[in-house]
Parts: structure tokens; C-alpha cells; sequence
């Protein structure tokens, strides 16, 4: 029983970390209008690295 629950933890720690860097950094990235063209593309190259990894699992 207790395999199976640290099975389960591991599995999920890494999806719940995908999660919450996906939300946080769309969240940060809602109000782009006033910032420059050098940190749009930084976060779209972070949110494609984030989604790399999540094909990569």
C-alpha cells in the first residue's frame, strides 16, 4: 500500500509542477500590450520550452 502511494506521489509531483508553471506563467503574460518585443518572445520561448516537456513525459 505504501509503494503504491509513493508511486502515486512521484507521479504526480511532476504534473502538478507543469501545472502551476503553465498557469503562472500565463498569467504573467496576460498584459503584453505595453511590454516590448524581446519579452514576448522570452515568454513564448518559455511556454514552449514548458510544452516540450510536457510532450517529452
Amino acid at each position: 500500500m505504501s509503494i503504491f502511494i509513493l508511486k502515486l506521489a512521484i507521479a504526480v509531483i511532476p504534473l502538478l509542477l507543469l501545472v502551476v508553471s503553465v498557469t503562472l506563467l500565463s498569467s504573467h503574460s496576460h498584459n503584453t500590450n505595453h511590454y516590448s518585443l524581446t519579452r514576448y518572445r522570452r515568454r513564448c520561448a518559455m511556454l514552449r520550452a514548458v510544452a516540450h516537456g510536457a510532450m517529452l513525459r
